[in-house]
């Protein structure tokens, strides 16, 4: 098939052209996508660069996030007076109650509370605490228990009032150790019991624990990110549960 042509008159004549892109302008075109190409692919990669980083930073963030929302989870559990803190070493080791009340009747050693429904989880070698009228706090070893009963035999308890007691099941130790929270606990009355032990959160720089007049427990832990090495901060205000 022939190919069209086109007239046009200049300077009085009329010329045939061919229409079509000359080879400058083919070499125009390609170089201004090219531009255009490099301009968009950076743009997209440094978007792309960005995002990643900022993920990773959001991981890290809620990885010590996560561990001290578990930190001040598992300490709201613990008594008081078995809280023991070392900022300087990065350690902090308390113990949990399992159940409290108040005992309805104390006899030769054997304490009984009918009002409390989980003697049947209580167990020989967990700590009873009891704090008797006329006396500190006091701490026994729990001998034997009928849970039908709702009876604890501890050697020693007191026969005495006001007769609130908590029963103690498990220690927690949190340690920072090479750049890692490390969690420890181990169950009270067990015989030959093994501790636990698994790490909470790594890329951790300090934690530390500060005791506050109201018996609340602020709780930091301060990391970095690998890749930005951006400075990270969690803070979590743990209250307890249980009192002296």
């Amino acid at each position: 098939m022939e190919k069209p042509t086109y007239r046009r008159i200049i300077d009085g004549s009329d010329q045939q052209l061919n229409k079509g892109m000359t080879l400058i302008e083919i070499v125009v075109a390609i170089t201004i996508l090219g531009m255009v190409g490099a301009f968009a692919t950076s743009f997209i990669l440094l978007t792309l660069d960005s995002y990643l980083e900022s993920r990773m930073e959001s991981v890290e963030a809620t990885r010590l996030y996560i561990a001290v929302q578990q930190i001040a989870n598992e300490l709201s559990s613990a008594f008081p007076s078995t809280i023991r803190i070392d900022n300087a070493g990065g350690d902090m080791y308390f113990e949990q109650v399992l159940t409290a009340g108040i005992a309805t009747s104390i006899k030769n050693n054997i304490l009984m509370d009918r009002n409390n429904s989980a003697f049947s989880v209580i167990a020989p070698g967990m700590r009873l605490l009891f704090h008797p009228f006329s006396f500190p706090l006091e701490t026994f070893v729990i001998q034997s228990v009928n849970p039908n009963a709702s009876m604890i035999h501890a050697e020693g308890v007191r026969d005495d009032f006001p007769r609130a007691y908590w029963i103690l099941h498990r220690s927690i130790r949190y340690t920072l150790r090479n750049r890692q929270i490390i969690m420890s606990w181990e169950p009270l009355g067990t015989t030959n019991a093994i501790a636990n032990q698994s790490v909470l959160c790594g890329n951790v720089d300090g934690f530390t624990v500060q005791r506050n007049p109201d018996d609340t427990l602020l709780l930091e832990i301060e990391g970095v990110d690998a890749k930005s090495l951006k400075r990270l901060k969690e803070m979590k205000v743990a209250t307890l549960k249980w009192g002296n």
